[in-house]
């Protein structure tokens, strides 16, 4: 028998078609490695277009050359070259799931809601989830952030001026004089028509019953950790301490109105609630099966663009009415 290095040693002697054979039932670790052995087999790696093509579709459910940033690239190697870059190996996990989510949801934009899909943010880089978990003080989840990564949440009008109405309360409660920051200053020129249309763009829809009104919108992840402070202080009065694991909630979408829905991640857990934020009756309740994989946010993300796709849900027309004097003043 011969030795795993005699083995190597008589690799070269091969045909370049029996090291492509070969190449192309690697996984994509084992690939790279052979990639770094010798020039030959880097060529015969980097330019397997199945083999990359395959790696594509099956780990991130990506059919065509489509890189991170929308970016078309000449060859499958280039594509998936890119999104390793752009991912560590900690978002591997839940990526392909995520890309898959977030296609499904975005195709059915397209094709209902395109105002909706106009206010998709892009997403975030590593350095920006990092600053923002320095601010929170611990680390979230891979499987929430990897969501953010592909499209941090949305920006609308109406979050906007709302926005500023919570950065000037926490700043002025510290001492500060209330400066906002530049990026989530409310445009001044914006109609109330404007204003109103905002508030029913949320990602995840809504209902009316009569003159209650709950429509739900993403979270741009620093927003929802400028907005936690707030949030749970407005549940726990008079700086009363919350129940352990409470104070470690991060909001990822919630209700024009936050009184009717807040969708709460347990950054410890994994796990995903739906609550209102009622002082004294702080109620978390389930919105995804409790599960050990730390992933329950994204388990609840894909549900919901499974349901887009499978036609649960359509979309009804209706007059806009101005809801802007309901926007929750802090």
């Amino acid at each position: 028998m011969r030795s795993a290095m005699e083995t190597v040693a008589g690799l070269p002697e091969l045909t370049p078609q029996c090291l492509e054979h070969i190449i192309s039932h690697l996984e994509p670790r084992d690939a790279l490695r052979v990639a770094c052995a010798q020039k030959l087999w880097h060529e015969l790696v980097v330019n397997d277009e199945q083999l990359w093509k395959r790696h594509l579709a099956e780990e991130l459910g990506i059919s065509d050359k489509q890189g991170v940033d929308g970016i078309i690239f000449r060859s499958s190697w280039e594509a998936y070259a890119n999104w390793r870059q752009a991912f560590s190996a900690e978002y591997w996990p839940y990526l392909g799931r995520a890309v898959k989510a977030w296609s499904q949801i975005k195709a059915w934009l397209a094709a209902n809601m395109p105002e909706i899909l106009a206010t998709l943010r892009p997403g975030l880089d590593e350095a920006e989830v990092e600053q923002v978990e320095a601010d929170l003080g611990f680390t979230l989840p891979s499987a929430l952030k990897v969501l953010h990564r592909l499209h941090d949440g949305q920006e609308l009008v109406s979050d906007a001026a709302l926005e500023r109405r919570i950065r000037n309360k926490l700043a002025l409660r510290e001492g500060g004089n209330g400066n906002v920051d530049p990026e989530l200053e409310p445009q001044t020129t914006v109609s109330q028509e404007a204003m109103a249309r905002s508030i029913f763009c949320g990602l995840f829809g809504g209902y009316a019953v009569y003159d209650h009104r709950v429509v739900a919108r993403m979270l741009p992840l620093r927003r929802a950790a400028v907005w936690r402070a707030e949030m749970l202080r407005k549940v726990s009065p008079h700086g009363r301490r919350l129940p352990d694991g409470q104070d470690r909630l991060l909001p990822i979408a919630c209700s024009y109105n936050l009184h009717d829905k807040v969708y709460m991640a347990d950054v410890d857990g994994g796990g995903l609630s739906v609550t209102k934020l009622d002082p004294g009756q702080f109620e978390l309740r389930d919105a995804v099966p409790r599960a050990d994989t730390r992933d329950g946010p994204l388990r609840w993300f894909e549900e919901y663009a499974r349901r887009l796709a499978s036609g649960w849900y359509e979309v009804r027309v209706q007059a806009v009415c101005d809801l802007t004097d309901d926007l929750e003043d802090w």
